[in-house]
């Protein structure tokens, strides 16, 4: 006794003055859908549930764990220049001409696109390195300057992989 999936369009056409769009009109949709199959994107299943049957047991997937980051020495993290945590804005302008050339606020070029591209910030930080160091940076797609000076260096983050 399966019952026959209904399209969105065919329930649609059951129902005189539905809504173009909103929330009245997928309101609308779920309730004519009644006992019938419906589309996923209604968000709607309808399935007899037996008293005598055992909820199903719900399992998650782990999310794919990072290695631990290696940390630096408190000897190592009070070595680092000073220079690392900071914008060099002269640097940026001198080294990627280009930025110049564009006459754009070098900071705000390095925030919106320049970290993206691989550009570095100053002459002691290199995005690539901290990437290749702290691969959970990496794949949390963040800016790894940002999060060397909100987070790494108080974590003691190493700026380039062993």
């Amino acid at each position: 006794m399966s019952a026959k999936l209904c399209s969105i369009s065919e329930l649609a056409h059951e129902i005189p003055g539905l809504a173009a769009s909103g929330e009245g009109r997928l309101t609308a949709l779920r309730k004519a859908v009644g006992d019938r199959g419906a589309p996923a994107a209604l968000g709607v299943r309808r399935r007899p549930v037996s008293r005598r049957e055992k909820p199903s047991v719900i399992t998650t997937i782990p999310e794919p764990r990072h290695p631990e980051p290696v940390r630096l020495s408190p000897q190592e993290a009070k070595a680092l220049p000073l220079g690392c945590r900071y914008f060099d804005r002269a640097w940026y302008m001198k080294t990627y001409v280009d930025v110049r050339q564009s006459n754009m606020d070098p900071s705000l070029h390095f925030r919106k696109i320049g970290w993206k591209e691989g550009r570095n910030p100053n002459p002691y930080f290199d995005i690539r390195d901290y990437l290749a160091a702290n691969p959970d940076v990496e794949a949390a797609g963040i800016n790894p300057f940002e999060h060397f000076v909100f987070y790494g260096s108080a974590d003691r983050r190493r700026l380039k992989p062993e």
